[in-house]
């Protein structure tokens, strides 16, 4: 699948007594994503090409990160290069479902990938309520309406697109998840990680200790799609 959002921004806060306007496509990205031994392994990719639709960022009033002030940043290339099992032991286990994923990707520690959800505009809080494109190992279980899992990683954040993981550090910050989900529709989460050094890759930075706890409501109400996300991170 290929897609992007063709999208102008207007803003009247670019500067005391000027405006700025912009029109841009962000969320550039193709994906790709296949199983093996009968869907047990399975394999995700997405390359995001916003490194070259918005290199200087996509005007946003409030956003921050990675160099870039009142504008979201560009992603790296690699987006997301993933592989795991979500039932390691298929109905040895009973009612709990193992799970291991591997390789460049989101970190369990808050919400989802802004990407990922109905908005196209990016939060202001996304470097306070999400961790990606690192090089993470994710070892995961659910039982019913509980899931809980932990990843190690590496703490240092991309520089810029074409950016990869040190793996030299990874394994130096960890993370772990619990969500619940006790009726159809409504999803609570709670996680909390110590990332070291995400702003001085050499590893000799300031260290983040992060929490985060949300609430999600995604129905379907009289035939419209209903969605409501409210988050806490510090």
């Amino acid at each position: 699948m290929a897609y992007g959002i063709p999208v102008y921004t207007s803003t009247t806060l670019a500067a005391p007594g000027h405006s700025a306007g912009e029109l841009r496509l962000v969320q550039p990205m193709i994906m790709l994503q296949g199983g093996v031994l009968q869907n047990h392994l399975h394999f995700s990719g997405i390359l995001n090409l916003e490194g070259l639709t918005i290199p200087g960022g996509e005007l946003t009033r409030g956003d921050w990160g990675e160099g870039f002030f009142d504008r979201r940043h560009p992603h790296t290339y690699a987006h997301e290069l993933m592989v795991w099992s979500d039932d390691l032991l298929g109905q040895r286990d009973g009612a709990v479902h193992l799970s291991l994923a591997a390789g460049k990707g989101v970190v369990p520690f808050g919400t989802d990938d802004p990407m990922n959800r109905p908005f196209e505009r990016y939060p202001v809080n996304h470097h306070l309520a999400q961790i990606i494109e690192r090089a993470v190992g994710i070892a995961g279980a659910r039982i019913g309406p509980v899931a809980l899992e932990a990843a190690l990683f590496n703490g240092d954040e991309p520089t810029g697109p074409g950016s990869w993981p040190r793996i030299s550090r990874f394994g130096d910050s960890w993370s772990a998840r619990i969500t619940v989900f006790p009726i159809d529709g409504l999803e609570l989460q709670g996680s909390r990680a110590v990332v070291e050094s995400p702003e001085h890759r050499p590893g000799s930075g300031l260290d983040q200790s992060k929490w985060s706890a949300s609430a999600r409501w995604e129905r379907t109400v009289a035939g419209h799609p209903v969605y409501g996300l409210v988050e806490w991170e510090r």
